[in-house]
């Protein structure tokens, strides 16, 4: 398939740029699965901003390159997950900052979580919907509501 330009104009992975230095789908998805599913036997949970929707393209693509039979453990390793745009965390996110008039089921976006819980970190906002700097972001946030729940 074919990275269309307006992902790549989103994300800023071209379709060149993945032929050029990425790795065949298959192979990726496997690497992946293989130090998820390690991580989660070692302890460890799947930490994602918007996991079940990541989670879901996973699964499809998983589908796509011949490897259905990850789905159940895949479906187990999600199903453990943290998603950071829960409302629960959106909530108490807004509560640390005061922001009380935000109803409560409404997710919170990543940018407008850093922006709130790591505004030294804001430069990496110029360039979000960048996958590096999306991925980046998500470490810290979840680094920051780590470390914010351990010290309540």
């Amino acid at each position: 398939f074919a990275i269309e330009p307006s992902a790549t104009a989103k994300h800023r992975i071209s379709h060149e740029e993945a032929l050029e230095s990425g790795v065949p789908i298959r192979e990726a998805l496997c690497d992946l699965f293989r130090d998820v599913t390690q991580a989660v036997g070692d302890g460890h949970r799947l930490c994602a901003h918007h996991l079940g929707f990541d989670a879901g393209i996973i699964l499809q693509e998983m589908g796509r390159a011949g490897l259905r039979s990850c789905a159940d453990e895949w479906a187990r390793v999600v199903g453990g997950g943290l998603c950071t745009m829960d409302p629960s965390i959106s909530h108490w996110v807004r509560q640390q900052i005061g922001a009380w008039d935000v109803p409560r089921n409404i997710p919170l976006r990543l940018k407008d979580a850093i922006a709130y819980m790591l505004p030294s970190s804001s430069n990496l906002l110029q360039h979000h919907h960048h996958a590096g700097n999306n991925a980046h972001m998500h470490v810290l946030f979840a680094n920051e509501l780590h470390r914010r729940a351990n010290s309540c």
